[in-house]
């Protein structure tokens, strides 16, 4: 019933945890990608969630950090949440008129437990690709400033493709760590892995000394998984950096076609706006829900051809 965590609810081991923690233990913790999946034919379904904390970030409100939303039979029916930051435990109901029912677990907030009451509940029927699809981000991946956890670009992609997936998008923990690739690959069989964290790179040096490594741990491990590499959306925020930091991800991109990669491929971020940033973004950096959709509606058919979805 439980897919994208680990069965305790966290995305990544202790050993990854403690390893993150000198750059911001707190988003490790996020559930973000999580969601319980299930049949039931029970005209009421009853949900408890229980939080580890929820906190205040940025320019979330309490149900976009730590809400879940509701899809039944692919359809959305409704966000539920806490009545305020701080609060560590809620419950909802809805009307059942379907089957399959997902439950979309909190963005930007830590889940200790959920509970789920109905009168019959039967394993989900499978996602027609069953092989994740890995997102590995910054912020932006995770959903920050999502209105709900709908509505991050990677659960948007899983709607439309029917594909599982994991989200290792973290606020500023994300920096091309060799023992998180490690991770990544020891712990999934993965249908292909987007590579997007150079936000969290502290500068265009530690960009260089750990992006391309990062990639070539992956490919020790997979050498011929897609992996789509992509840059920064908001290319014009500081355009001479940004730029740099863009010519360090398409020279691992490069060099891996040079080698004879033939499963690399490159996106360049700044076509994910085609407005002024302040237009796309709720506060200079996090896109709006319509640039998720954005997001998406680019990476959709590109994600379909490497998967052959």
């Amino acid at each position: 019933m439980l897919y994208g965590l680990r069965p305790d609810y966290s995305r990544v081991n202790d050993y990854v945890i403690e390893m993150l923690s000198h750059v911001g233990l707190t988003s490790c913790t996020y559930a973000a990608g999580g969601r319980l999946r299930f049949a039931s034919s029970s005209p009421e379904i009853k949900v408890k969630i229980t939080l580890g904390s929820c906190v205040p970030l940025g320019p979330m409100t309490v149900l976009g950090a730590a809400g879940c939303d509701v899809y039944i039979d692919g359809e959305f029916i409704g966000v539920y949440g806490p009545s305020d930051f701080g609060v560590t435990e809620y419950e909802f109901s809805f009307e059942n008129k379907g089957t399959e029912i997902q439950i979309n677990l909190p963005i930007a907030a830590q889940v200790l437990d959920t509970k789920v009451e109905c009168d019959d509940i039967r394993p989900a029927k499978d996602y027609t690709i069953k092989k994740p699809v890995v997102f590995y981000g910054s912020s932006i991946t995770n959903g920050i400033a999502a209105s709900r956890p709908g509505n991050t670009y990677p659960a948007i992609l899983s709607r439309r493709l029917d594909c599982d997936y994991h989200n290792f998008g973290m606020a500023g923990s994300c920096r091309g760590e060799v023992r998180f690739a490690e991770y990544i690959c020891e712990n999934h069989d993965m249908s292909m892995l987007l590579i997007g964290y150079d936000h969290n790179a502290l500068n265009v040096e530690e960009l260089e000394e750990r992006h391309e490594r990062f990639f070539k741990t992956v490919r020790k491990y997979h050498p011929e998984l897609p992996v789509l590499i992509m840059s920064k959306p908001d290319l014009f925020n500081d355009h001479v950096n940004n730029s740099l930091r863009r010519d360090v991800i398409y020279r691992t991109y490069s060099n891996a076609q040079r080698e004879g990669d033939k499963n690399v491929y490159f996106l360049d971020g700044a076509w994910m706006y085609n407005k002024p940033i302040p237009d796309m973004t709720a506060d200079g950096l996090h896109p709006t829900d319509e640039t998720f959709e954005r997001f998406a509606d680019i990476l959709e058919p590109i994600i379909r051809r490497l998967i052959n979805a």
